[in-house]
């Protein structure tokens, strides 16, 4: 056999018919239907018109945002509301129970300071946990046109914990025409009246104002034994008193807001007034 020359059966194989793929289709234009066109072109439209809408809103936000939080803030503390604040020495001489029942009569809702909850052992061994009576009281009467729902919400760890969590908004719809009570019973009487003045601008207003809304100028039995500014920057003014015929030391003291809560957005010199009377 020779090597160099090709098998015939090869050669027959090789050299057949050559076939081409009919190419048409490729010749054809690649431009998709109009109708997929008008709808990718609505898709877009739309895409660009959400588009231009959640971002106008994260722009206004951002340019005007705090504009109308701090005009939603003027508003709340300019609003016309009383806060039916009640002379201190109407509580004295009041049980805990005759308090709450003094408070809802004249129409004053209030939230009360949640109990903490302490460990204790069943008749199991088990330890779970326990409310236990206390003496005393420590109100929150909140404004008229607030309601104790919103409060609660806001408040569900305690009334320092809830102011102190408020934002602006928020703290000037709630402290404004609302204050506090603390009747504290133990190896001595302690009751206590706070709240937010957002009239006075400075602490000797404050304090005058609060002792005018105790209705003390008209009692033979108030006398005032001092006053001025202390270490804490407080100022106030103190003496003695006479309720049902027993002596008590009063007190009134402010500061600035501030120095109590920070909250962001109440005026810088809006005033934190606290009202004591002890035996």
């Amino acid at each position: 056999m020779n090597p160099f020359k090709k098998d015939p059966q090869t050669e027959q194989d090789t050299q057949g018919p050559i076939r081409y793929p009919d190419a048409s289709a490729l010749r054809r234009p690649f431009d998709p239907p109009k109708y997929v066109i008008l709808t990718c072109l609505a898709g877009a439209l739309a895409a660009a018109a959400l588009a231009w809408f959640f971002m106008g809103d994260v722009l206004d936000e951002v340019l005007h945002g705090e504009e109308r939080k701090q005009a939603q803030i003027e508003e709340n503390l300019n609003r016309d509301i009383s806060y039916r604040l009640v002379p201190i020495d109407t509580f004295v001489p009041m049980s805990d129970g005759e308090i709450r029942t003094y408070l809802e009569e004249n129409g004053l809702t209030y939230y009360e300071e949640p109990v903490e909850p302490v460990m204790v052992e069943n008749d199991e061994g088990e330890l779970v946990e326990s409310y236990p009576e206390t003496e005393g009281v420590d109100l929150f009467v909140i404004p008229e046109d607030v309601s104790l729902e919103f409060v609660q919400a806001e408040f569900p760890y305690g009334i320092d914990y809830g102011i102190s969590g408020l934002n602006g908004t928020k703290a000037s719809q709630i402290l404004v025409g609302s204050w506090r009570i603390v009747y504290d019973r133990g190896d001595y009487t302690s009751v206590a009246i706070k709240y937010c003045d957002f009239s006075s601008t400075d602490g000797e207003s404050a304090v005058n104002a609060a002792i005018t809304a105790m209705g003390w100028a008209e009692n033979e039995t108030f006398v005032e034994t001092e006053a001025g500014v202390d270490s804490w920057g407080n100022t106030y003014r103190q003496g003695n008193i006479e309720i049902d015929g027993k002596t008590y030391s009063w007190k009134v003291s402010a500061c600035n807001l501030n120095n109590a809560f920070d909250i962001k957005g109440l005026p810088e010199d809006a005033q934190y007034v606290g009202i004591r009377i002890t035996a």
